[in-house]
């Protein structure tokens, strides 16, 4: 049944006190929504038999001298990815990119088209995914595009690189078909073959009309499975994003018309599932909702290009204005949620100025050099501001104090509901004062199922408190499990004042000892900030803190204080804590970026007792 023994223990222990019919009743419950639950999965289990899928080309072949002859003569219809002249500087960037990124004159098949993945751990899954999906071929695409090179040892590896991947990925039960990893390779496939110059095509006929009926059977394939088993999922959308892509780029294709009305008929319906009424996308991620934004203003252009209107409109300027919200200074945001592996963050932050004209201080990453013609598909959005600001994005649950020197954030799960690429971060702050983090979340390193992944998701992985070492918030699948009466999450985010933020959430009631817990955030100065715990419970309880820390530990002072230093920025900060606590240091590992592991120091506090009230202190000096 997949419980804790914490779990267990504390249902069991908060049940026996209740009524023996409601016992009796809570139990039946329980057992019955477990076994039902048990027998589930297992017939799931034993019914998903692998079987081995080839993809039976379409025997209706009459669009595709149609669909070539256009391809090689006329420029795409999808008018954003292209410029009409390029500057000397940014061709550099992208010729830099490629010489840093390819070992293209390597003819070795078997290394993974020997590219240097910003994914450089082997080992995880999103590196093999990385190889089915050919983002890495889009900076190269561009280059062609915009540089007109014919460089022999550049075409011949980029058209190895199709060829191999058709030739050795016919079985469509394998992860390269995964409908994910399709609708990215699509998306790609499409963009690099209108990006590459004609000569190519002219001159390669073979391989052109080879790449295209693999671009069709793909399609098709998608076509049939969208995965509507993940519920109101971000890969919808994309599934839709790509089969959309392929319709308006090639409407030769037998299916177009079909494909482009189901995708729109599927983002449309989907899409107010994405987003919530603050502006932010739905499964609380800054990280994913970078990367959701990017795809709703694409979705934009597609709706210009079919002379369709845009029912979107105000829902892109709200997440385009959430986004920048929290884009500091320095071009970072803070790590709430799960990592996107699609992009690096800084070439998702890089995009903001390709949405709105106003932002001067980010440079438009690579990325955004990629599209072109935004500026007149743009309403105006504020600029990052300096002005002192407090505020609670109370459907998304985050509360933020800032000003360009500084950020501090608390998040609340409204709900009580961990969203798709969230984790257990109630109560979690973040902190960034002076282009460094003082307090931070540790993010999520890898996908893999791993024990490191189940602490950065625990509250062990947030900047938080916890009450008898348990995680707060019930997960979606166990919350199906138990009686309803069980878990009745309310949650209150609320602004003091303008410089200080309160949290307050019954998750630890369903402790025995009835736990009512508040978090409050302040900002006393512009160097001086401030945490408080409030647990009021019937009986003594185990409150256990952790913060993660940007620096290394310079000095410990009276046992209550420790004095950090940042190397790369020169910051030091004093942090205070009530000298009652118990503490200790720990070395943990944190990711700015997916895959980006680097060391930090971790310091817990403990104490048991009932009724808590503590203060802890942050100083920049």
């Amino acid at each position: 049944m997949n419980f804790s023994s914490k779990e267990l223990k504390a249902f069991f222990k908060k049940t026996r006190s209740q009524m023996l019919l409601k016992k009796i009743s809570w139990y039946t419950i329980f057992i019955t929504k477990s076994l039902l639950d048990f027998f589930k999965r297992r017939f799931n289990t034993l019914i998903k038999i692998k079987t081995k899928k080839n993809i039976v080309p379409e025997s209706n072949t009459f669009w595709l001298e149609k669909c070539y002859q256009k391809l090689k003569d006329e420029d795409s219809p999808i008018y954003f990815l292209s410029y009409e002249k390029y500057d000397m500087s940014l061709i550099k960037k992208f010729q830099n990119k490629i010489e840093n990124y390819y070992d293209y004159k390597k003819n070795d098949s078997n290394n993974l088209r020997s590219i240097n993945y910003h994914i450089i751990n082997k080992n995880d899954n999103e590196y093999i995914n990385q190889y089915h999906r050919f983002r890495d071929l889009l900076f190269l695409g561009k280059y062609l595009n915009i540089s007109k090179d014919l460089d022999n040892n550049l075409i011949e590896f980029i058209k190895h690189s199709f060829s191999d991947w058709i030739d050795n990925n016919s079985d469509s039960s394998k992860i390269g078909w995964a409908p994910y990893n399709t609708s990215e390779r699509l998306v790609h496939w499409t963009w690099i073959l209108q990006w590459l110059p004609k000569e190519i095509l002219k001159n390669d006929i073979k391989w052109t009309k080879s790449v295209l009926k693999s671009i069709n059977n793909q399609s098709s394939y998608l076509y049939e499975n969208f995965e509507f088993n993940l519920g109101h999922h971000n890969h919808v959308i994309n599934n839709a994003r790509a089969l959309l892509t392929v319709a308006i780029s090639f409407p030769e294709m037998s299916n177009s018309n079909l494909w482009k009305k189901y995708s729109i008929h599927v983002f449309e319906n989907e899409w107010k599932y994405q987003i919530l009424p603050d502006g932010a996308h739905s499964e609380q991620s800054l990280s994913y909702h970078l990367l959701l934004t990017r795809t709703l203003w694409e979705f934009k252009q597609f709706y210009n290009i079919l002379k369709k209107n845009f029912p979107f409109e105000n829902e892109l300027a709200k997440m385009i204005s959430y986004a920048t919200f929290f884009v500091r200074s320095d071009s970072t945001i803070p790590i709430l949620g799960h990592i996107t592996p699609d992009y690096p963050l800084k070439e998702l932050i890089g995009l903001l100025p390709l949405w709105n004209d106003k932002i001067k201080n980010i440079q438009p990453s690579l990325l955004a050099n990629i599209y072109s013609c935004v500026q007149n598909n743009q309403k105006d959005i504020s600029n990052i501001n300096d002005k002192k600001i407090t505020k609670i994005f109370k459907d998304s649950g985050i509360g933020i104090i800032r000003s360009k020197h500084y950020q501090l954030t608390i998040t609340n799960k409204v709900d009580g509901k961990i969203a798709c690429h969230g984790d257990q971060n109630l109560c979690g702050i973040t902190l960034w004062h002076s282009n460094t983090d003082i307090i931070k979340d540790l993010g999520v390193n890898s996908y893999n199922l791993n024990k490191r992944r189940v602490k950065e998701e625990s509250w062990r992985g947030q900047s938080t408190f916890s009450v008898n070492s348990m995680n707060p918030i019930v997960s979606n699948w166990r919350k199906k499990q138990l009686p309803l009466g069980y878990f009745n999450f309310n949650s209150k985010l609320s602004k003091v004042d303008d410089s200080s933020i309160k949290l307050s959430h019954n998750g630890y009631e369903r402790l025995d000892e009835n736990v009512i817990s508040e978090r409050l955030i302040k900002r006393i100065d512009n160097k001086n900030f401030e945490v408080k715990d409030t647990l009021n419970s019937e009986n003594k309880i185990t409150y256990k803190c952790i913060f993660h820390f940007g620096g290394e530990i310079l000095k410990v002072e009276n046992n209550n204080s420790i004095i950090f230093h940042n190397n790369s920025s020169e910051i030091f900060w004093k942090f205070i804590w009530d000298d009652r606590l118990i503490f200790n240091e720990q070395k943990s590992m944190y990711s700015n970026d997916y895959c980006n592991s680097k060391n930090c120091v971790s310091l817990e506090f403990k104490i048991y007792e009932k009724n808590i009230n503590l203060t802890y202190g942050i100083q920049i000096l």
